[in-house]
């Protein structure tokens, strides 16, 4: 098929507190590297990591900058060393392939993708699912079984329980790997969410935002086990001191995210008085290689597929993308759709 010299993507410019984000309609189309595909995007995935980027918690490498880490297409080009490949399932992608990704410049009418992020979707998948769930479903699924592997009977904790990732790390920690879960949020909205994805126990933040901490310590069954086993924390500064109070000793804190700001400097001493482990993980080191990736996309998409794992995307249209962008900590699964 013609491709065209230019495409459509949205675009940061100027990062901070008042922040330029524009749809630009002249971008050159991307340049197919080697072990890169060109998809023609009909989803992509609103993550809050575009966020961190927007508020410039997080700096891009130039500006202007062209969001989006996740998105579901149409191969349209492959590059030309594919077919030499170690792996065979990389080897198999092809022109009209409908694929999901994950890479940089998703928000865009064209992306050219890493092979090692991308994922040939099954038939019968509802479109726009491998945009909704990739990131946010490998963030689950990772840090569940790798940064803390939970086991059945765990009792853990998981703030910010009705965001994209909390809601399917509820779901994976309580119908994949049986453990008991203690959801937080800032809502009775995003409880009654959480308790839905199979949180055994929901408590709202509290008007000073504490008073998650003692309703934890109170339940019977964590009073006998002296704290909870794991913490799965995205939101950082504001919980962080909290969760040394409610671990257990000899517990893992998992600090996956920074929606409150990031954690303040710590002495390392103070983790001595539980042995307490401190995991501070980032997705793509988990899915370094192909092999790995494959290996956690395809658990996460059986999960979909045999309902373990539901995930209900929200879609908005390309041109309503600044209605999209302004619900990163209000919606569970978001996704926005180009034609």
């Amino acid at each position: 098929m013609a491709l065209p010299k230019t495409h459509s993507a949205i675009q940061l410019t100027n990062p901070g507190p008042n922040p330029t984000v524009s749809l630009n309609s002249n971008v050159p189309l991307p340049t197919l590297q080697s072990g890169h595909v060109l998809v023609k995007n009909t989803y992509a995935g609103i993550n809050y990591i575009e966020n961190y980027f927007i508020s410039g918690l997080y700096q891009a490498s130039s500006y202007p900058h062209t969001l989006g880490h996740e998105g579901e297409g149409i191969i349209v080009a492959v590059s030309p060393d594919l077919a030499q490949h170690p792996d065979p399932t990389a080897r198999d992608l092809k022109v009209g392939d409908r694929v999901a990704y994950l890479g940089a410049q998703a928000y865009s009418q064209y992306s050219a993708a890493p092979v090692e992020k991308v994922l040939k979707l099954p038939e019968g998948l509802m479109e726009g699912l491998g945009a909704a769930a990739l990131l946010q479903g490998l963030t689950a699924i990772t840090i569940a079984t790798a940064s803390y592997p939970a086991k059945k009977g765990d009792i853990v904790l998981v703030h910010a329980a009705a965001g994209g990732v909390g809601l399917l790390l509820v779901q994976y920690l309580t119908k994949a790997i049986g453990a008991r879960v203690i959801a937080t949020a800032s809502s009775e909205g995003k409880l009654a969410l959480a308790k839905e994805s199979g949180a055994e126990w929901t408590f709202l933040y509290g008007p000073s935002g504490n008073e998650w901490i003692e309703a934890v310590k109170s339940i019977p069954e964590v009073k006998e086990r002296g704290g909870v086993a794991g913490i799965y924390d995205s939101v950082a500064k504001a919980t962080f001191e909290g969760g040394l109070e409610v671990i257990a000793v000899k517990g893992t804190f998992v600090s996956f995210g920074n929606a409150s700001g990031p954690v303040e400097p710590l002495n390392l001493s103070r983790l001595a008085v539980k042995n307490i482990a401190i995991v501070r993980p980032q997705l793509f080191p988990y899915i370094r290689t192909r092999e790995e990736f494959t290996r956690y996309a395809d658990e996460l998409v059986r999960l979909i597929n045999e309902g373990t794992l539901k995930v209900k995307p929200k879609v908005y249209p390309w041109e309503k993308f600044d209605q999209a962008l302004q619900v990163f900590t209000s919606q569970m699964w978001e996704t926005f759709c180009r034609s």
